[in-house]
């Protein structure tokens, strides 16, 4: 659930949600670079939406690729929503095992959050290069580590929906047998 709120916020970064940034410098005064825009210290965000640019800093076709935090957002969800006929059963829920569906979806929620991340390394750690070249200070913001948190415990969850199918109907080998 965490991964799923994590990535929610992550989406929702500057200019949407002021204080979940990837970059920050002191650029004209200083500027915050989120998934959809950036925003000065003044008050001032420019919301033009996926593939925004800050020239020459911010590289514009990488800020195209955050378009995977919502796209591993909505998998998530989707994920989730996916778990719920165990949770609404009646049944001993130590029992059921997650639908193949809840696997398929974890696995494509951790693969495009990982996907997303490595974009947007690349996309915030180049522009940190260029700012801090060009004599500006530059550090990273929240919303990188919340991405990184979210991408763990994505593919936590996709590694126990795995395992949860693998040993549906039978005992798992790995379980200690009482002597």
């Amino acid at each position: 659930m965490y991964h799923v709120c994590a990535r929610l916020l992550v989406t929702l970064s500057t200019p949407i949600i002021k204080d979940i940034y990837f970059l920050s410098s002191n650029i004209t005064g200083g500027v915050r670079y989120g998934s959809w825009g950036w925003c000065k210290a003044n008050g001032y965000c420019w919301r033009h939406g996926l593939g925004y640019g800050f020239d020459p800093q911010i590289i514009r076709w990488l800020t195209k690729m955050l378009v995977f935090f919502p796209i591993a957002t909505i998998f998530s969800v989707i994920s989730m929503i996916s778990l719920l006929p165990i949770l609404c059963s009646r049944k001993d829920r130590h029992t059921l095992y997650p639908s193949p569906l809840y696997s398929l979806f974890s696995l494509i929620t951790a693969f495009l959050s990982w996907i997303a991340f490595i974009f947007m390394i690349g996309l915030f750690g180049e522009a940190r290069t260029r700012l801090h070249h060009d004599g500006f200070t530059a550090t990273l913001g929240p919303a990188i580590w919340m991405a990184l948190t979210a991408c763990i415990l994505s593919t936590i969850c996709a590694f126990h929906a795995g395992c949860g199918r693998m040993f549906r109907g039978k005992k798992s080998p790995y379980l200690a047998r009482s002597v």
